[in-house]
């Protein structure tokens, strides 16, 4: 704080925004608004279920609708050979807290982009309807 009672670094005073006037007057544009030729779009489908198995996903209707390429899921993973991602959570430094367990090294987990054998929580991803169109991979996901 300066003799006037001004924060010197900004903290507590408003942030005037630059973008907001193009994006509000139709002058801007979104990422939505790119279109790339032979651009796919995905959409995610996520468990209705907390702590299911996952016995089968049947991706045959998806598949059967228009425009779609492909859906991908965690058991299909697996079975390409796919390795989990590392996730080194001794990784992480200041201010994160380093997870260890006493008298060995850090913790680390392996994650799959998608369970390949259960959810474990409502909203968690299941499986990717890749399409043409963003409203194809919805259509899709929903079916």
């Amino acid at each position: 704080m300066n003799s006037s009672g001004a924060v010197a670094n900004g903290i507590g005073q408003p942030v005037r925004r630059k973008e907001d006037f193009c994006l509000l007057t139709g002058r801007g544009s979104f990422a939505d608004d790119v279109h790339l030729p032979e651009l796919a779009h995905a959409v995610i489908v996520r468990s209705p279920h907390a702590h299911a198995r996952i016995v089968s996903i049947n991706k045959s209707a998806a598949l059967a609708s228009t425009g779609v390429f492909a859906v991908l899921t965690g058991p299909a993973y697996v079975a390409d050979g796919l390795a989990p991602i590392p996730h080194g959570a001794g990784l992480m430094g200041p201010p994160d807290v380093a997870a260890r367990v006493r008298g060995s090294g850090p913790i680390t987990t392996r994650d799959y982009p998608m369970p390949p054998d259960q959810a474990r929580f409502v909203g968690e991803p299941v499986a990717l309807v890749v399409a043409e169109t963003i409203d194809q991979a919805k259509d899709a996901a929903e079916g």
